[in-house]
This record gives structure tokens, sequence and C-alpha cells, in this order.
């Protein structure tokens, strides 16, 4: 059987006897900084989901602009869905993720997580379903347009 010493662990059983204080402080030492070691990837990673703005920046965000405000009121966080024409990804009224943070119900999904939706479908197709689909359009035809054509989805039946 192994002793501790031919282990080379420093005070543990052994020719050399019971720990000394001068170990015990060691061993509490590396703990420390093995700790500290491990624990510094998970706050470095928890740091990204901490707001590091102005709360009036927030706020700002929070209210929204005058076309988003325009479509939050005609909706109302009822459960009525919208679908969006534009010329570009990053043109929605709503980009992203962000309709989700306003509570409007739209068919685009999210932007980390996108399941399947209206938008992987050719613009032939989405114009078929879209009167069962949606209760409301947003259009924009060109890039940087400060404003869309906001109208209701004529549902048949």
């Amino acid at each position: 059987m192994p002793t501790g010493d031919r282990l080379g662990l420093p005070g543990v059983g052994g020719a050399g006897g019971p720990a000394g204080p001068a170990s015990l402080a060691a061993a509490t030492q590396s703990l420390g900084a093995l700790l500290a070691l491990n624990l510094a990837p998970v706050l470095l990673f928890a740091n990204r989901y901490v707001p590091h703005g102005r709360p009036g920046h927030w706020h700002r965000l929070l209210e929204g602009g005058p076309e988003q405000r325009k479509v939050m009121d005609s909706l109302g966080g009822g459960s009525s869905r919208m679908f969006e024409f534009r010329p570009g990804q990053h043109e929605a009224v709503f980009p992203g993720a962000m309709a989700n943070l306003y509570r409007v119900r739209n068919t685009e999904g999210y932007s980390g997580f996108r399941p399947p939706s209206l938008a992987f479908l050719p613009m032939d197709e989405v114009k078929k379903i879209l009167p069962q689909t949606v209760d409301w359009i947003y259009e924009s035809t060109n890039r940087g347009q400060a404003a869309g054509v906001w109208r209701s989805n004529a549902i048949p039946g």
C-alpha cells in the first residue's frame, strides 16, 4: 500500500506524520486559488446578462418608436398576429426578438431559436396561406423607410 509521501502528497500519512499547520495553510491557499480559477469563467459568462446601460435608455427602448407604438396600439396585446413584408431582415418594425419585448405576436419566431415559420416559405406560398394565418399586415417596401403601411388582413369566412 503506497503511503502519502510516496504519492507526492505533503503531510498525508506516511513517514511524514500528521499534517502540520504549514501544509494545511498551503492546501487552503491551493483550494482557494482552484475555486477562483473555476469560478472565473462562470462569472464572466454571467456578466453578459447584466445590463450595463443607463436605465433611461432601457425605458426609451420599452416605449418604442412611433411605428412600433402604432402597431402595439392596434394589436392591444391580444391574440391577433401580424406578418411583415420588408425589404431586408433588419428593416422590420420589430427586428429579431423585439416583438416578444413589446408583447406583439408575429409569425417570425425568435432570432436565436427560429422554428419553421412563414419566414422560411417562398413568397408565393406565403401569399396563399396568409389570409388564414394572420390578422394584420405591416408592409414596408424600401430600405430606411420611416413608416410602413399597416392594414388589417381580410380573413375569409
